[in-house]
């Protein structure tokens, strides 16, 4: 029986990239994400290095809320907990 590979394709539709303490440097694979996808888009804090839960949760909120339908998120380590939250 063949064996069954993961599907690499982009998602469709809006993806939300969430960078998480410190935000993404240019090489970062989610900076690279954001470059080739029209459709991903970095959600963006005020404050990278000191994180304050209300605020990057209504960022998360308001960047969910922009062009109609529901993203997906994308998130790294410590951002990880952000969505769930």
């Amino acid at each position: 029986m063949p064996e069954k590979r993961a599907d690499h394709t982009a998602p469709r539709g809006r993806v939300l990239l969430v960078p998480g303490i410190g935000n993404s440097g240019p090489e970062h694979w989610q900076s690279r994400w954001e470059a080739q996808h029209a459709s991903y888009i970095r959600v963006r804090q005020s404050d990278w290095d000191n994180p304050v839960c209300a605020d990057w949760q209504q960022a998360l909120e308001l960047a969910a809320q922009q062009g109609g339908a529901s993203p997906a998120a994308v998130t790294r380590n410590a951002a990880l907990t952000h969505p769930v939250y």
